[in-house]
């Protein structure tokens, strides 16, 4: 997720994808970043080891941060004062 995040502040529009995959008894998630459809931190296998979701996840929130309707300051710890 750090990538993703570094790459947004320079404005290249990665996009944060996550996949899931049944191991045992075991539920396990990971994500990756691709650009122009390239695993950029990862094996270019990862899509053979986890079912990726359909869609990129950050990017339909980076959409809606470009467009005004989400704020990423809502994640940070706003002091009252």
């Amino acid at each position: 997720m750090v990538l993703w995040w570094l790459l947004r502040r320079a404005g290249i529009a990665g996009e944060l994808h996550i996949g899931g995959r049944k191991s045992g008894p075991r539920f396990e998630a990971h994500a990756w970043v691709e650009l122009e459809g390239k695993i950029l931190n990862d094996s270019a296998d990862v899509h053979q080891h986890y079912a990726r979701f359909d869609a990129p996840i950050a990017s339909a929130v980076a959409m809606a941060h470009s467009s005004g309707n989400a704020d990423f300051n809502d994640a940070r710890e706003v002091d009252p004062d």
